[in-house]
């Protein structure tokens, strides 16, 4: 892969990333505000794993966690590691940007990039 190849190749892939964070972004805000709002039957879900210290009882003594306290979860984890999601996607759209410019892959900058990412 030639130079010119390898930088059209990264800025795509920079925008690609931006969409899709932009994507997540919107789908999330959609969501809490449809739950928020009660216009929908949307219900947010995860599914714990079976590990014992998760399906002892529940806040309100029933044994095992109740359905309802999955959704309270779920409402309060789903937004946030998408979060988590968007900001690795736009530093990972940085990096290829980065790239895409014709920048040293080997800069500091580049590397506080990289090391973010990481740490996330």
């Amino acid at each position: 892969m030639n130079l010119s190849r390898f930088r059209n190749f990264c800025r795509i892939n920079a925008y690609a990333l931006q969409i899709l964070s932009i994507f997540i972004f919107v789908a999330v805000v959609y969501s809490v505000y449809t739950y928020v709002s009660g216009t929908t039957t949307l219900s947010f879900t995860y599914n714990s794993p079976d590990i014992t210290l998760f399906s002892m009882g529940g806040s309100k003594g029933a044994i095992g966690i109740t359905e309802a306290e999955r959704q309270t979860a779920a409402f309060t984890m789903i937004p946030i590691t998408q979060a988590v999601t968007i900001f690795v996607l736009l530093a990972g759209s940085a990096a290829f940007k980065w790239l895409a410019d014709g920048k040293r892959p080997f800069d500091f900058n580049f590397v506080k990039i990289i090391k973010r990412i990481s740490l996330t």
